[in-house]
């Protein structure tokens, strides 16, 4: 059985039997196939009236087997969805509601859906609340309920820091009443036997003094054994791998600049306030010239808040870049070098803090940054 519906004149969609009714089937002994469902579409407004005709498959005319008359509102549909921060940093365990806004705001239906590209990483229900699993990246993806628009931000998880009020045995404190060597010096309530004195032809052998590349152990009673880290600090040049990025030491202990990415395939980039190698954090104040260059498949990148230098073409012909978010208050024009964002597309989204924002925007035009890319306050 097949439904043709009609305004007027105007044809606006035909369905076909698809629907089980056994109330149907068993009343006319028919097939069970007789319900219909379907979407009818049309670009008129206000109150009309629907005809349905049955149509005549063997010829002659077809049948109106009924009328009604409704009110049609204006389909707007979602043209934009902005997420207020693409790039999130929880630890596992913690939950963050993403900030979600649809556009136009008079959108007919803003239902959205949410998606995480792992799961195992970073969670996400219905409503937006994202959680951390275990360490790692991902991306959640918002998409409109149509499927045309979406919009997508990156999710960091990072190891949650151990309790340091916690002490790692407190069951087991040290007994201050039992010596920590005690088969050290002999226990001056027992003398030794003045009867036997050492005994003066056997001194202590002067053939084999201490080995001075091999200093004799301090006595550990009563003073804690610290490690000084600085003798095993990476010097400067050292290459550390953190996150998919590599960077380079530039200040011992302290500094470290961001040299690229450990994969050409990663699609989104996050140059953060700091790194943690071997239990020492540095700050990450640099990115050095052609760190990105000519990357085509990035399409986010973030710069966190210590960032002081940008070099030359360090994103020169990142075509696919869609998003820069700038955190640093620290940037000038000295600073950043030339061409540093030559060749990116025009239609890039540049976030920039509020306070710096028309000195970044000029200097950012200066330095590649297309004239036509849409800035925004951070």
């Amino acid at each position: 059985i097949e439904i043709h519906f009609y305004i007027g004149d105007t044809f606006i969609g035909g369905v076909t039997a698809n629907q089980v009714r056994g109330d149907v089937r068993d009343a006319y002994g028919c097939s069970e196939y007789v319900g219909f469902s379907g979407i009818l579409g049309t670009d008129l407004t206000g109150t009309q009236t629907i005809n349905a005709f049955a149509i005549n498959k063997v010829g002659g005319p077809n049948v109106l087997i009924g009328s009604k008359e409704v009110y049609i509102e204006q389909l707007i549909k979602v043209n934009r969805i902005d997420i207020s921060e693409i790039d999130i940093t929880i630890f596992e365990e913690e939950k963050k509601a993403l900030n979600v806004s649809v556009f136009p705001e008079n959108a007919t239906d803003k239902t959205l859906t949410y998606k995480s590209d792992d799961p195992s990483i970073v969670s996400v229900d219905n409503k937006g609340v994202v959680k951390g699993i275990q360490p790692g990246n991902a991306v959640v993806t918002v998409t409109s309920a149509d499927g045309n628009v979406s919009a997508k931000c990156t999710i960091r998880v990072i190891e949650k820091p151990s309790d340091p009020s916690t002490p790692s045995d407190p069951s087991t404190p040290s007994d201050p009443s039992t010596p920590s060597d005690p088969s050290g010096p002999s226990d001056p309530s027992t003398p030794s036997d003045p009867s036997t004195p050492s005994s003066p032809s056997t001194p202590s052998t002067p053939s084999t003094p201490s080995d001075p590349s091999t200093p004799s152990t301090p006595s550990t009673t009563g003073v804690s054994n610290q490690t000084n880290n600085t003798n095993s600090l990476p010097s400067i040049g050292t290459v550390i791998i953190y996150d998919g990025l590599k960077y380079k030491v530039t200040k011992e202990g302290k500094e470290v600049a961001c040299v690229k990415l450990e994969k050409k395939s990663y699609s989104s980039v996050i140059i953060p306030s700091t790194i943690i190698h071997d239990g020492v954090t540095y700050k990450v104040t640099a990115i050095e010239k052609n760190a990105f260059k000519n990357n085509k498949k990035i399409k986010s990148v973030t710069i966190g808040k210590n960032v002081t230098t940008i070099g030359s073409k360090a994103f020169y012909g990142c075509s696919k870049l869609k998003t820069l978010k700038i955190k640093t208050t620290k940037l000038t024009t000295k600073k950043i070098g030339s061409k540093a964002f030559s060749k990116t597309p025009k239609s890039m989204k540049v976030t920039i803090p509020k306070k710096k924002f028309k000195t970044y925007k000029s200097m950012l035009i200066k330095k590649g940054v297309n004239k036509k890319a849409e800035f925004k306050k951070g």
